[in-house]
């Protein structure tokens, strides 16, 4: 920027931008980068001291101190296309980084737009999704200011975002780079299917890559996103060498905050690489307590294994009650065992549930989802019932495991004592049909 410009309470050299409370936390982060030797665009902040002075004094709007402020850094910039990104004061923090809830504007170009765009920026705090995220994340709504960046607009021929440690596997050996072609908001966004490559930290090995079809191709200049006619959106958008800088330089972000990183990125026509934004992965905590339930789920199943339990399908039941809550499943398999209501039906018509049905039915919750145990759900029938269910049957359709087992065992004596207990359930099912057609005519119907 023009060296004859200062900056003043209302707006900041984006490279002055060290105090959160006047600059936000994207600026601040912003500042970080520049002053650790990364290519940041250049730009400037309109600070929380504006926001508030706006608040106060013209119901939110800019007046004209502000907007000369503004304007004489805007020209001190070139007044060249900018982009105009919102920086609150909680913002980009290590437990939450209000990723996608405040405004950005791209392509904004003249004087009228920009101060536009700063206005949009500040109304974004108090919109219903932001202040909604702030009261999930235990934020004072009312405690936060906003400040607003207006940087250069990198015109991008390849943009997107990486990741220093995949963000799915918490594997921190692993760079995850998302890439598109021009600009990088539709990664963000969402609103386009970007590139996507897997590589190893240290070695910059590929390990995986996956091309997408990059239908909508953002461009630059304020021009609508559009489809691309060089058919270039079916080609991969990185050459190996834009790979390796996007490696190295994350690995030098990653060591400069000194935890992993979640980076936006853009590469111009000329392979030039800059830095957009920089904030910690908040979803690394989730991964790892996946991973310890999951080595918990393994455990337990391993230790059951080992004392002759298993193997175990997913139940039927799980259609009806698809993540039950402790509170549901200490009701409801009770329900299903052998000593609760779903054994008292199996006794009305005959069968015997064993004892070792008594407490759960031959079902178990794994992994938050149910499932029925193989080595023993037979047994709701009888002790040593000679019949098993069909492993590959039950994969296939868990409908199954409402059926009666269909895979033969047991000595021919056992087969022949099962054999009459079908008989009397055949029996006894048809007598509580009649019982119940009588009841129906006789009773329950003529009370109606």
């Amino acid at each position: 920027m023009n060296n004859q410009w200062q900056s003043c309470a209302f707006v900041v050299n984006l490279s002055q931008a060290v105090r959160k409370e006047q600059v936000g936390g994207k600026a601040v982060n912003l500042a970080r980068l520049i002053h650790g030797g990364f290519n940041v665009p250049d730009g400037f902040v309109v600070t929380t001291t504006a926001f508030c002075h706006a608040r106060e004094t013209n119901h939110g709007h800019l007046d004209d101190s502000l907007a000369d402020a503004i304007s004489t850094a805007y020209r001190a910039l070139g007044e060249p296309v900018v982009a105009v990104r919102s920086s609150a004061t909680a913002e980009d923090l290590a437990d939450s980084s209000m990723a996608g809830q405040y405004e950005t504007f791209l392509n904004r170009k003249g004087i009228v737009s920009v101060l536009a765009a700063v206005e949009a920026c500040w109304q974004s705090l108090c919109s219903e999704r932001s202040r909604s995220y702030l009261e999930h994340q235990g934020i004072d709504a009312d405690s936060v200011a906003m400040a607003v960046v207006v940087q250069r607009q990198v015109p991008a021929r390849v943009a997107g975002v990486m990741f220093t440690c995949n963000p799915q596997t918490g594997d921190d050996g692993e760079l995850v780079i998302e890439a598109t072609w021009g600009l990088g908001e539709a990664v963000v966004s969402g609103s386009t299917q970007p590139d996507t490559l897997w590589v190893r930290k240290d070695s910059g090995m590929i390990s995986r890559i996956h091309v997408a079809e990059k239908e909508s191709v953002p461009l630059n200049g304020g021009e609508a996103p559009g489809s691309d006619p060089t058919g270039r959106h079916r080609s991969s958008c990185l050459d190996t060498k834009s790979v390796e800088e996007l490696r190295a330089t994350g690995r030098r972000i990653e060591s400069y905050y000194g935890a992993p990183q979640d980076v936006e990125w853009a590469i111009d026509e000329h392979g030039e690489l800059f830095i957009l934004q920089s904030r910690p992965i908040t979803s690394l905590e989730q991964v790892a307590a996946r991973k310890r339930c999951q080595e918990e789920v393994l455990t337990w199943i391993r230790q059951r294994r080992e004392e002759g339990y298993g193997p175990w399908v997913r139940h039927n039941l799980g259609e009806t009650l698809p993540l039950p809550s402790p509170l549901t499943w200490s009701i409801i398999s009770k329900f299903m065992s052998g000593a609760g209501g779903w054994g008292s039906m199996y006794r009305q018509v005959g069968f015997e549930p064993a004892a070792n049905v008594r407490e759960d039915g031959g079902l178990a919750l794994i992994g938050g989802r149910i499932y029925l145990d193989l080595s023993v759900a037979h047994e709701m029938f009888a002790p040593g019932f000679p019949y098993r269910f069909d492993p590959g049957l039950l994969r296939q359709n868990p409908q199954a495991a409402q059926s009666s087992p269909t895979r033969r065992c047991g000595t021919f004596r056992e087969q022949r004592r099962a054999a009459k207990l079908l008989y009397r359930v055949e029996r006894n099912l048809h007598q509580l049909a009649t019982s119940l057609h009588d009841r129906l005519e006789t009773e329950i119907i003529p009370q109606l």
